[in-house]
């Protein structure tokens, strides 16, 4: 109750439309209405929690959100899991942008109030994870509902490099 109620007050300004409209307005300007793989789309607090506590990580390694829009899912890991590092990778500069406003209210305002034996931070880059080495990852997540089959292959082929015991965890 406590890891979800930092959530919805770090989120307060930053709703399920406010991650829709962002994306959209990106997606008109830039002319990629048509790349279903940047329909904006995100997790659930709850659901998101009951799915990392099947998983049940370890304390310390390393999480990775593909496609982390405005950091929901990110900071849901950061406030219910010890990972000693929680990234982001976005490739639209307005939900990335949005997802940084986030990061510093965190750090600003919260990140002292969990425990201090994990470093506790979140990052998060702007570009396409495709660029990234994300094989250190230990939990490694996309929500990928509207991911298309050549991303899906292609985030397939890179996981291959994730070490043994690795959990790559895909929403379709």
């Amino acid at each position: 109750d406590e890891a979800h109620s930092i959530y919805n007050d770090l989120f307060a300004d930053c709703s399920l439309e406010v991650g829709k409209t962002l994306s959209k307005e990106e997606r008109d300007v830039k002319d990629l209405n048509d790349e279903k793989s940047l329909i904006y789309g995100e997790v659930d607090f709850h659901s998101f929690y009951r799915v990392l506590r099947k998983i049940n990580p370890a304390p310390g390694g390393v999480f990775y959100d593909l496609g982390s829009g405005t950091g929901k899912a990110l900071f849901a890991t950061r406030l219910v899991c010890d990972f000693s590092r929680c990234i982001g990778i976005e490739i639209l500069q307005a939900l990335h942008k949005q997802a940084a406003a986030i990061v510093h209210k965190y750090n600003e305002e919260f990140r002292d109030m969990l425990s201090a034996g994990m470093h506790q931070t979140a990052n998060v880059y702007v570009g396409s994870f495709l660029d990234f080495d994300w094989s250190d990852g230990d939990v490694v997540f996309a929500n990928s509902t509207c991911y298309d089959d050549d991303l899906m292959t292609s985030m397939g082929e890179m996981a291959k490099a994730l070490k043994p015991g690795a959990i790559f965890v895909t929403f379709t």
